[in-house]
């Protein structure tokens, strides 16, 4: 194949009332309170210029930018006011503007509440709720990043216990995220009615071209487990000062070790290195990324905006040295971080079976394929496929022909920024290599669902697993190689298979139709609930017997529905004794499983 222009593909990326971050849910106390309202400390900005597609300066090879970053310095208790109820609790608020936003995300210099303080970020519509964040999201090094938030306004609030000293409190932001990009699936909360609205025509909800898949499409639907291990992360850019400057986002895939069991689960992220041009190895630096769960839409086309579940912070394990250069030079490409939060199981979420081996099949017969699932320029996830892979790749490196699997021409959908550190999965659904450096623009695929300019690519190299397994290039240390994290019990087996992220077994095998979707299948609406009565319309194409199990957001089941029979039937659940605040319907039937989320807003 004749050299192709290359250039590294890095790039991104809740709903009410913070079901998508780890959160208590509940209202905020100022809900109940209106009437004492008093004026709350504003801090207004003007949103700064957007970074091109791609670029956070003049270079287009650098990650895809989604946010602009604004330094600030808010903290409780002198940058708001607070007021006292009569029974001693207080409610301290602030307001944060940019003027332009789309949505907002804050970063904290300092985050720490004590046992019974609770904090909110409200929409300036009242409609979109974030938290309560508590002393369950307090983490050793001080730091945190809440998720987008809705608008251009958020207004903050602590609500306080009786008789807690104010100097126990530590709440300073320091940054604040105003996203120009990624954030449509906020949409249903932008309607003056709060009724959810789906203003994406292609189903398309980000900046990413039209000829990309959604990855609930029919493409991948040999592959439930390889697009549920599959997230997006968010990553913060700061200068030298350690001043947010925007947020880039990358693709990732969750992948299992040798050793993982119920009572010891690692829950391990494998992305690119470049994704992250600061080459740090301490976890710290880590301790305010974002990964997004279930970013995508429930229907191949059209459809209610995106789900999304996301949690904060990872500590860091593995990776490969990478010095950003105008052309890419890349040997290895892959960082290993650890989730420091467990993903709770009504997510659904996976971790992936792997292969090293150095040599495979590299064709695949129909119904298999090569396969990989994405989150192009900061779009909802994806899909790609070919049929036939060289094992003669490379992205500039001084080690030449051999480094990368290459794709080329991509059979169905196709990369673009944003598609860095994604997984590409052989034909029986095992990870193989990590998403590199992508080219051969295709001209007729440059449009994205927004009617602007998209960058679409019928070419990917992705790093070879086998390659980092034991990568010694960059140092022979543990945190320089997968081998160690991965094979942990040094088995030296070739493949594993994969693991619900709880650590046990899937219900079948690796890949097969086994495990099917009803996520596509199963709608519930009105969502929110303004009276606690759902309606949940099954859509299957014969009659199935559906069992249907409400959770909280702490994962406890909370009870069980049964529909018999179900086959294009609306069936109706009173869920008026719960509180407000966010739920999860996990859906069974026959090999079959799919999520809902519920929100109750009365």
């Amino acid at each position: 194949m004749a050299k192709l222009w290359l250039t590294i593909i890095a790039g991104i990326l809740s709903v009410s009332p913070g079901w998508s971050q780890l959160s208590e849910g509940g209202m905020p106390l100022s809900f109940s309170f209106p009437q004492e309202a008093t004026q709350s400390g504003i801090y207004a900005y003007t949103m700064p210029e957007a970074f091109p597609p791609g670029e956070d300066g003049d270079d287009f090879t650098r990650p895809y930018m989604i946010a602009s970053g604004i330094s600030t310095d808010i903290s409780y208790p002198q940058s708001g006011a607070s007021r006292y109820l009569q029974d001693g609790r207080s409610i301290w608020t602030a307001k944060v503007q940019v003027r332009g936003a789309k949505a907002l995300g804050l970063y904290y210099g300092l985050f720490h509440l004590p046992e019974g303080v609770r904090f909110y970020l409200v929409s300036k519509n009242g409609k979109h709720i974030l938290g309560a964040y508590t002393a369950a999201n307090n983490n050793i090094y001080g730091s945190f990043a809440s998720e987008a938030l809705q608008g251009e306004e958020a207004l903050l609030e602590l609500d306080i216990p009786a008789g807690m000293a104010p100097g126990k409190i530590g709440l300073h932001i320091t940054g604040i995220a105003a996203y120009h990009a990624s954030v449509d699936y906020l949409s249903r909360y932008g309607d003056k009615k709060g009724k959810p609205t789906d203003t994406d025509p292609f189903g398309l909800e980000g900046s990413s071209s039209t000829c990309e898949i959604n990855a609930i499409c029919p493409e991948g639907a040999g592959y439930p487990i390889q697009r549920k291990a599959t997230l997006q992360t968010l990553i913060p850019v700061r200068n030298s000062s350690g001043a947010l400057i925007g947020l880039r986002s990358c693709s990732a895939t969750m992948v299992n070790n040798t050793g993982n069991t119920v009572s010891d689960c690692k829950q391990y992220v494998l992305l690119a290195t470049h994704c992250d041009g600061d080459n740090s190895l301490e976890d710290a630096h880590f301790s305010d990324w974002m990964f997004r769960f279930n970013f995508e839409k429930t229907t191949c086309t059209g459809g209610p905006p995106a789900t999304v579940n996301t949690l904060t912070g990872a500590s860091f394990r593995a990776r490969a040295n990478y010095i950003e250069t105008e052309t890419p030079e890349i040997n290895g490409d892959f960082m290993l971080l650890e989730l420091n939060d467990k993903i709770p199981l009504p997510w659904d979420v996976y971790l992936a079976g792997w292969n090293r081996s150095t040599s495979m099949p590299l064709t695949a017969n129909l119904p298999q394929k090569f396969t990989g699932f994405h989150h192009p320029a900061g779009d909802v996830k994806k899909l790609m496929t070919i049929q036939t892979i060289s094992p003669f790749g490379e992205a500039g490196g001084s080690l030449g022909p051999g480094t990368h699997w290459d794709l080329y021409p991509i059979n169905e959908g196709g990369t673009e920024q944003g598609t860095s550190g994604s997984g590409l999965f052989d034909p029986e659904g095992r990870l193989i290599g990590i998403a590199s450096v992508a080219g051969a623009a295709a001209s007729s695929c440059n449009i994205s669902g927004k009617g602007e300019e998209a960058k679409f690519f019928k070419y990917i190299a992705y790093s070879k697993l086998s390659l980092a397994w034991d990568y010694s290039l960059d140092g022979t240390g543990d945190n320089r190689k997968l081998k160690p994290w991965l094979d942990p019990l040094n088995s030296g087996v070739l493949t594993a298979d994969p693991l619900r992220s709880n650590c046990t077994s899937p219900a079948s095998g690796i890949s097969g139709p086994a495990i099917a979707s009803l996520d596509h299948l199963i709608s519930t609406y009105p969502n929110p609930s303004r009276d606690g009565i759902v309606t949940i319309y099954v859509h299957t194409g014969a009659p199935v017997n559906i069992t249907a199990e409400l959770y909280d957001l702490a994962g406890k089941k909370l009870g069980t529905y049964y529909m018999k029979n179900a086959y294009k039937t609306p069936y109706t659940i009173d869920l008026g004794r719960y509180a407000n605040g966010n739920y999860m319907l996990k859906f069974t039937g026959g090999n079959a499983i799919g999520t809902k989320k519920i929100i109750l807003s009365r």
